[in-house]
C-alpha cells in the first residue's frame, strides 16, 4: 500500500515528540521548542506529490483512475486532460476548480442525494478538453476567456494509509494548445514522476527522450519512473523484451529498477469484480454497457467497455469460466503488476519526509542528551553537597568557572568559523566561479526554450547544493569542536558540558539567509525565476510589434538568464556569510542559554537548605528521570536505525 511504511514511521515518530514536549515542560536543553513545533507541523501537513505525466493519451488518467479504484477522471481516445488536476485525501469527496482569472469554483457531494455522484461528475465535466480547444490556434483565441480552469483539486477518500499523498493527472507533454507548459512547470514541485508511455507504440519514445533531456531538471531524475502501459495485449516474453529494451535505451536517464509495465485496465476489472457474484456476470454487464453507449453513439466509451471485456475474456480463456471469483480477481491484479508499480513507489517514497522524520529524532535526542547532562550535574552536585558540606561554595564556584570557560572556548572558535567562511580565500569561491562558468556555457549553447529553462533551474538547484554543503560544513564544525572540547573538560573536571541542537540550528540558519537574499528554498522558487524571463521574453516582442520568432525568443531568455546566473553568483558570498552569520549567532545564543540553565540550577541547590533525607529523595527523583529518558532514546536510537 502505497506509504504505509512512511505514514507509520510518522505517527511512531510524533508520537515520540509528544512525549518529549510533555516531559521536557520548562527545561532548558537547547532545543527551540517553538521552532521544533513548526517542524512537527510540517510532518503533520506534509504532502507527496506522485505527478503522472507523459504523451497525450498513453493511459494516464486511466493508470489514475486504477489507483483510485474508481472511475473518477476522464478518459477517451482524444486528448481529455485540458488541466492539471491534483487529487488529495478528503473524507467527502469535492471539486475546486481554479479559473484563468483568479476566481475559484467548488462543488461538494450532496449528502441527500447518495444515488448522485456530483463531485466526479463535475469533475469529468470540468477537467474535459472543449472541443473548440482541440486546436493550437483555437485555445490561442479563447486563451484569455474566464471560464477556462488552470487547476483543479479533486478531494477523494483515498484508500491509501498515507495522507499526504497528492496524486497529480496532467495534460500530456506533446499535448495540443498549449496545455504542455503547464504539464512542464508542475513536475518542477513533485515528489515522484510517474513518466507513462503505452506499449501501443514503440518502446523508443522521441517525448520521453526530450522530456528528460530537455525539460527535466538534474535533481528530478533520480524521482523518475518510466511505466510502460497497456501491458494486458500483450504476451509474457513480449512485455519482457519490451522492458529490457527500455531498459537498454534509457540506461542513462532513468534508474533501471524504475521501469516497469502495468496494465490499469486490468487493475481496474480486478477491482470490480468484488462487486458481481461471479467472472460471467461481469463479463455479461460489461457487454450490456457496450451495447448500450454504443446506441447512445458514445463510442469512446463504449470502447473502454469493450476493452475490459477482451481482457477478462483473455485471463478466463487461461484459468478457466468456471473458476471462482476470488482466484479470477487474484489473476487479473497479478497480471496488472499493480502490486509491484506500488510495492516500488511505496519503497522509494521521498527522501525529504524520511529526512523530515530522522531530523526530529535527532533533535528529540539532542534534548534528551542534555537534560541527561544537567541530570548528571545535578547528582555530582547534590552528592558533593550531602558530604562536604564545609567545601560545598568552592565546589560550586569551580563549576561555575568551568562553564564559563567552556563557553568562552566555543564562541572564540565561532567567530573563527565565521571568519574563515566570509573571506574571499574561502574554500567555496573556485567551485562558485566553476557553477557559474558551466551554467552560463550550457544557457549559451541551447539549442531550445525548453533546454535554456532546464538549465537555469539546473544553475539554482547548483547554488542551493553548493549553500546547502557550506551548511554541513559548518555544522560538522561546531558539533566536532563541542564535542572534542566536552571531551576534554569530562576528563580534566568530570562535568558533562551541554551540547546544542546544531541540526535545527543548521535548518533555521538556511531559511533565514535564503530567504534574505532571495534564493529560491525549492524547485518551485526556481521555475518561477524561468517563468519571469519567459514572460519578459513575449513582452518584448509585444512592445516591438514584431512577428513573434522562437529564434529571438530564445535569444533574449539566454541574455536574460545569464544575467540572472551573474547576480545570483556575485550574490551568493553575501548569502554565505549571512548563513554563517546565522549559523554562529545562534550557536551562541542557544550555548548562553543552556549555560545559563545550568547556572541558575547550581545557585538554587546552593540555597537549598535541605536536610539529608530531602537531598536523598531529590537524589531519587533525578535518577529516576535519568532512567525514563535513557529508555526513550533506545527507542529513538531504534527507529532512527529503521528510518536510515
Amino acid at each position: 500500500m502505497i506509504g504505509k511504511r512512511y505514514e507509520d514511521a510518522k505517527i511512531a515518530v510524533l508520537d515520540v515528540c509528544e512525549r518529549y514536549l510533555r516531559f521536557r515542560g520548562d527545561t532548558e536543553d537547547g532545543i527551540d521548542v517553538e521552532f521544533l513545533k513548526t517542524r512537527i507541523k510540517e510532518v503533520e501537513d506534509g504532502r507527496y506529490v506522485l505527478a503522472v505525466v507523459g504523451e497525450a493519451k498513453a493511459g494516464k488518467s486511466t493508470l489514475i483512475n486504477a489507483l483510485l479504484g474508481e472511475h473518477v477522471l476522464p478518459t477517451g481516445v482524444l486528448q481529455t486532460s485540458s488541466v492539471i488536476v491534483e487529487i488529495c485525501k478528503s473524507e467527502k469527496k469535492y471539486v475546486e476548480v481554479h479559473y484563468t482569472d483568479g476566481h475559484s469554483q467548488t462543488m461538494y457531494d450532496d449528502p441527500s442525494t447518495p444515488d448522485l455522484d456530483e463531485a466526479s461528475d463535475y469533475l469529468r465535466q470540468v477537467g474535459a478538453v472543449k472541443d473548440e480547444y482541440r486546436s493550437s490556434q483555437e485555445h490561442e483565441k479563447g486563451r484569455s476567456s474566464t471560464d477556462i480552469p488552470v487547476k483543479i483539486t479533486f478531494g477523494f477518500p483515498l484508500k491509501y494509509a498515507f495522507d499526504g499523498l497528492r496524486l497529480v493527472d496532467s495534460p500530456g507533454v506533446n499535448a495540443v494548445g498549449g496545455f504542455q507548459d503547464a504539464t512542464h512547470g508542475y513536475i518542477r514541485e513533485a515528489n515522484a514522476v510517474l513518466f507513462v508511455h503505452s506499449l501501443d507504440s514503440p518502446v523508443e519514445s522521441a517525448s520521453f527522450g526530450n522530456f528528460v533531456n530537455k525539460v527535466v531538471p538534474e535533481h528530478t531524475r533520480e524521482t523518475l519512473f518510466l511505466v510502460l502501459t497497456k501491458s494486458g495485449k500483450n504476451s509474457s516474453d513480449d512485455i519482457d523484451m519490451k522492458v529490457k529494451e527500455a531498459r537498454r535505451l534509457y540506461t542513462k536517464e532513468i534508474n533501471q529498477d524504475r521501469i516497469l509495465h502495468v496494465d490499469s485496465l486490468l487493475k481496474i476489472v480486478s477491482d470490480e469484480i468484488k462487486e458481481f457474484g461471479s467472472a460471467t456476470s461481469l463479463k455479461e454487464h460489461y457487454r450490456q454497457q457496450e451495447q448500450d453507449l454504443k446506441s447512445d453513439k458514445k463510442g469512446d466509451e463504449a470502447s473502454t467497455f469493450e476493452a475490459k471485456r477482451r481482457l477478462l475474456n483473455n485471463v478466463l480463456d487461461d484459468i478457466g469460466y468456471d473458476s471462482d471469483r476470488e482466484v479470477v480477481q487474484s489473476e487479473l491484479r497479478k497480471l496488472s503488476n499493480f502490486d509491484e508499480m506500488e510495492r516500488l513507489i511505496d519503497d522509494f517514497s521521498s527522501r525529504a519526509p524520511w529526512i523530515q522524520l530522522s531530523g526530529l529524532l535527532d533533535s528529540v535526542k539532542s534534548g534528551y542528551s542534555n537534560q541527561t547532562a544537567h541530570y548528571e550535574q545535578d547528582l555530582a552536585v547534590w552528592e558533593k553537597k550531602k558530604k562536604n558540606p564545609q567545601t560545598f561554595e568552592n565546589d560550586i564556584n569551580e563549576y561555575r568557572g568551568q562553564l564559563d570557560e567552556y563557553q568562552f572556548s566555543m564562541n572564540e572558535f565561532g567567530r573563527e568559523v565565521k571568519k574563515n567562511y566570509s573571506g574571499t580565500s574561502a574554500s567555496y569561491h573556485q567551485k562558485l566561479k566553476k557553477i557559474r562558468d558551466e551554467h552560463i556555457s550550457q544557457i549559451r549553447s541551447a539549442a531550445s526554450l525548453d533546454a535554456a529553462k532546464r538549465e537555469l533551474e539546473n544553475f539554482s538547484n547548483s547554488i542551493r547544493s553548493l549553500c546547502d554543503d557550506v551548511a554541513a560544513e559548518i555544522r560538522i564544525r561546531f558539533k566536532e569542536e563541542s564535542e572534542r572540547l566536552g571531551g576534554e573538560f569530562k576528563a580534566k573536571y568530570s562535568i558533562t558540558m551541554p551540547t546544542v541542537d546544531t541540526s535545527a540550528i543548521d535548518i533555521k540558519a538556511k531559511k533565514e539567509a535564503y530567504s534574505r537574499y532571495d534564493v529560491p528554498r525549492s524547485p518551485r522558487g526556481a521555475w518561477e525565476w524561468t517563468q519571469k524571463i519567459f514572460t519578459l521574453g513575449l513582452k518584448k516582442f509585444t512592445e516591438e510589434k514584431t512577428k513573434y520568432s522562437d529564434n529571438k525568443h530564445l535569444s533574449n531568455f539566454q541574455s536574460d538568464a545569464t544575467k540572472i546566473i551573474e547576480e545570483k553568483s556575485e550574490d551568493c558570498p553575501n548569502l554565505v556569510s549571512s548563513l554563517v552569520a546565522n549559523y554562529e549567532k545562534s550557536f551562541r545564543s542557544d550555548l548562553k542559554t543552556l549555560i545559563a540553565s545550568r547556572t541558575r540550577t547550581l545557585k538554587d541547590i546552593e540555597k537549598s537548605k535541605a536536610e539529608n533525607a530531602q537531598i536523598l529523595a531529590d537524589i531519587a527523583v533525578t535518577k529516576q528521570k535519568e532512567e525514563d529518558i535513557a529508555t526513550e532514546v533506545t527507542r529513538i536510537n531504534d527507529m532512527l536505525g529503521d528510518i536510515r
